[in-house]
């Protein structure tokens, strides 16, 4: 059922079919009040369809709802604070054994856990008898009066302040000038609450005022999808290169293994811009080798391979071209080069991604803007917004898009003559965004 509109010049309700889906623009006062109350004390059977909640129950029953959950947590933290202010609990010293002073903390601790909870609950039962009261008499006085304004507010402080009143212990005439003194104040109280009230709304986004956005028409939304795309050269690489030595015996392979992967490391090290801390060994391994034919199952040898990678920062064309000519250099026959892959650095990655994401914003509102003007809708506020995480993956002609591989076999001295060319790719950050955007439809 759709909450009535409210006219901005005169505070009635509407009572036109663009502001109401369900005949309530036929009901009287009187009925949409009884038929609330009907919904409410209304049995429903297993199986049986779930009627529509009426927008004033519903209404009525979100706002004592949070009127409670306040109460709750005032009172039960007001008691929290109470309990911790008293601090641990300290049984009386002398003739009680472990188990009696452990038992008498125990109780004392579940006395309070129970303080604890009737306070709560007390809190939560009075703050939501008043919260229902108020609002209730509010949206009475609406309906009756066939428009909101802030005579309802105050119409229901100054019942709600009596009835407050009354209530007090005491004789009746104490009770009689309290009911009083609460009307009279919740009605002075009332009137600068609902001028807040009404101003803070009008700060409101337009899409998520109740009443002034679409006065006029049917309030729906819209979900669009945005992308951004955002490319920007990579600034830093990543070299996997092994050193791999076979020998008759395992310790001579290893031994040669180190000999080469020491001169390698130190030779990268020795690049300005790399230094020690970028180019390390990552693992080792020894497995044995196996001959051929009628000696497949007989031990020939032992292969030693040293995994080293090469972190390159402030990449340049030049700078990558230096390690991977270094480090063959140093290798020789026995160096592998498995990989290069490209990425960004973090700040880069950051800057980009903002870049990204504003792109993604900008095309979710021009798509709004267009299956706005194409269905002759008038776009409000936003309503949600979910955003994906950004994702991000090198330009590449190969089928591994993360990765680009260069590979060095059988390297030798006359291929040394010239640097190895580089061409740094390019990274893709890509954003995604849905936006819902509150809408309203021209009555026809």
């Amino acid at each position: 059922m759709d909450v009535p509109k409210v006219d901005e010049a005169s505070g009635a309700y509407k009572n036109s079919e663009e502001c109401s889906t369900s005949g309530r623009e036929n009901q009287t006062p009187f009925e949409r009040i009884s038929q609330a109350l009907k919904f409410a004390t209304t049995r429903i059977e297993p199986g049986d369809p779930v009627p529509e909640v009426p927008a004033e129950l519903k209404e009525w029953a979100e706002n004592t709802a949070m009127g409670s959950l306040a109460g709750m947590l005032y009172c039960g933290g007001r008691q929290f604070a109470q309990n911790r202010k008293e601090g641990l609990y300290r049984p009386p010293q002398g003739g009680l054994s472990p188990a009696q002073v452990a038992r008498l903390i125990a109780e004392e601790n579940t006395r309070r856990l129970i303080r604890l909870g009737n306070e709560t609950l007390k809190g939560g039962l009075r703050f939501g008898a008043l919260t229902g009261l108020f609002f209730g008499v509010q949206l009475l006085s609406s309906i009756a009066r066939d428009r909101r304004d802030m005579q309802d507010t105050v119409n229901a402080a100054l019942v709600t302040g009596g009835l407050f009143g009354a209530l007090l212990p005491g004789t009746p005439a104490f009770r009689l000038r309290s009911a009083i003194l609460g009307a009279a104040l919740g009605g002075v109280v009332a009137v600068p609450a609902s001028s807040l009230q009404e101003q803070v709304e009008k700060l409101a986004p337009e899409g998520m005022r109740g009443t002034g956005f679409c006065p006029n028409g049917t309030k729906g939304t819209l979900r669009v999808a945005g992308q951004g795309i955002k490319e920007t050269k990579s600034d830093q690489a990543k070299v996997s290169m092994t050193v791999e030595v076979t020998s008759a015996s395992a310790i001579a392979a290893r031994d040669k293994a180190s000999t080469l992967a020491s001169s390698i490391l130190g030779n990268l090290s020795a690049i300005n811009g790399i230094g020690s801390d970028n180019a390390q060994t990552s693992s080792v391994s020894v497995n044995p080798k196996y001959g051929s034919g009628d000696s497949s199952n007989t031990i020939v040898g032992y292969t030693y391979s040293n995994q080293i990678n090469v972190n390159v920062k402030n990449l340049t064309s030049d700078l990558l071209s230096e390690v991977l000519d270094t480090a063959v250099a140093s290798g020789g026959n026995q160096l592998q080069i498995q990989r290069v892959s490209f990425s960004l650095s973090d700040a880069t990655t950051a800057e980009v991604m903002v870049a990204a994401r504003k792109l993604s914003v900008a095309s979710a509102k021009a798509a709004a803007e267009i299956y706005a003007s194409e269905l002759g809708v008038t776009v409000g506020g936003i309503s949600s917004v979910v955003s994906s995480s950004a994702s991000m993956a090198p330009q590449s002609s190969n089928n591994d898009n993360s990765l680009r591989t260069l590979a060095y076999s059988s390297a030798s001295s006359d291929s040394l003559s010239s640097s190895t060319p580089i061409s740094i790719g390019q990274q893709t950050v890509t954003d995604s965004i849905v936006v819902e955007y509150f809408i309203c439809t021209p009555s026809s």
